[in-house]
């Protein structure tokens, strides 16, 4: 399973919280999200999750070389942590 970030971006209304971002996470790979405080870690989690949508870029989940819809990504992901 792969997740890819491509110019991947969320504002919220005029404010940028990130922006551009460009990524590979591959199976089997450990990954930490880290940043201060209101740095949009939360924000990436729900939209790599398909809880929210991004503002800008593109999001793509694929499997043995076969796209993921994101109404099937529960079949591929699970994430567990508070509050969400």
């Amino acid at each position: 399973m792969e997740i890819i970030l491509e110019g991947l971006g969320k504002r919220y209304r005029f404010e940028w919280i990130f922006r551009n971002l460009d990524y590979h996470f591959h199976a089997g790979g450990k990954y930490a999200v880290l940043g201060a405080n209101g740095s949009g870690k939360s924000t990436l989690m729900k939209i790599l999750l398909g809880h929210l949508s991004p503002s800008k870029g593109r999001l793509r989940f694929s499997h043995k070389n076969s796209d993921i819809t994101i109404s099937d990504l529960y079949r591929y992901v699970s994430y567990a942590a508070p509050y969400m």
